[in-house]
């Protein structure tokens, strides 16, 4: 608390961060003391010294931390109480006493204010109950395909992030994905969300939770987790942000195409390379990362000259269908056309299906 005796016409401004209310307390008590003992100080040395201080207090009942601010400004013979030597000096101490008495009473009424505020706990355990009700009916309108009832559940703006895929931006892009994963899903399959945790406070709330999805048989084809985030609109929550992602490994493609080939006359294997990876940008920007083609060559080191292959991945036959289709594609394709007209005219080309 030295600070207190610096030079004189300056300003000292302190901002501490405190977690404790029993500490703020402490430290503003233990300030309101050194005020009073340097001016007892300075009352022997017959210095006429005011000392203006200045006590912010703001509380924030979501985090509960309270934070202070204190300014101190401090006067040297101030001519308010030195009338040109004409008035007697006005007892300081009387005005000290006076000051720090007003303070007080004033921290009282707001350290009370913060009391009252910060135990005021958010009862998250009926919170956990109310997003569950929410998970509940979420899962049965997804494990009945219906798009519109699964909407209701975000916000117009929310982001939804799912595995393997881009994010979908706004109700519009859920939608599209979710008809899409229906084409995906076993029928008669039922799928659950468990909450296992919530924290935050009642206005938003942040979600950790457990996917399982079982077949007709009740047997578990797929588990999952996922972060949601929900806020209160309107006395309901509603979800703003979420983002899942599977535990099992992603599995092997239902559907490839492979093309066996020695590099043709005309064509390197650098050319190749690079027009599959222009392709596979294209395919990724049509909403299918996962999806494209994969180029290898025999890593026999005793082999002069070396053979080659590249498989198309996707994710179903209809997906392959779907891109096939595509206009993006079809351009794509346009534009590897004179390239692989040279494979094309020496390869073996065969379309595989994964034997279940």
């Amino acid at each position: 608390m030295n600070w207190l005796k610096g030079k004189c016409d300056q300003i000292w401004p302190i901002r501490l961060q405190i977690k404790s209310l029993k500490a703020l307390i402490f430290i503003v008590r233990a300030f309101l003391n050194n005020l009073t003992k340097t001016y007892k100080e300075e009352k022997n040395n017959r210095l006429s010294t005011i000392c203006r201080y200045e006590i912010t207090l703001q509380c924030n009942d979501k985090l509960k931390i309270y934070k202070i601010k204190i300014n101190v400004v401090r006067r040297s013979r101030n001519p308010i109480y030195r009338r040109q030597n004409k008035l007697k000096h006005i007892k300081m101490n009387k005005h000290v006493k006076n000051l720090i008495f007003g303070t007080n009473l004033a921290l009282i009424l707001i350290v009370s204010g913060c009391t009252s505020a910060g135990t005021q706990t958010t009862d998250m355990a009926a919170i956990k109950t109310k997003i569950q009700e929410k998970e509940k009916a979420f899962a049965e309108a997804i494990s009945t395909q219906n798009t519109e009832a699964v909407l209701a559940f975000y916000a117009d703006d929310a982001v939804s992030m799912s595995n393997g895929k881009p994010a979908d931006i706004g109700k519009d892009a859920i939608r599209k994905d979710l008809v899409e994963s229906y084409a995906q899903r076993q029928k008669g399959s039922v799928t659950t969300f468990d909450v296992l945790d919530v924290y935050g406070s009642a206005s938003q709330v942040t979600e950790i939770g457990k996917t399982t999805v079982k077949d007709a048989s009740g047997k578990v084809i797929y588990t999952g987790k996922y972060v949601a985030v929900w806020e209160e609109q309107d006395g309901d929550y509603i979800c703003v942000r979420d983002i899942s992602n599977g535990d099992m490994p992603r599995p092997p493609a239902s559907t490839k195409s492979i093309h066996l080939f020695d590099m043709p006359d005309g064509l390197t294997e650098a050319q190749w390379s690079d027009s599959i990876k222009e392709f596979n940008t294209v395919i990724a920007d049509m909403g299918y990362p996962g999806a494209g083609y994969a180029f290898y060559k025999t890593s026999d080191s005793t082999v002069k000259t070396n053979r080659y292959y590249f498989e198309g991945v996707w994710p179903s036959g209809d997906d392959y269908k779907k891109i096939h289709e595509d206009p993006l594609f079809l351009a794509g394709a346009k534009k590897m056309d004179p390239l692989y007209a040279k494979i094309k005219a020496v390869e073996i080309y065969r379309r595989m299906t994964k034997v279940e």
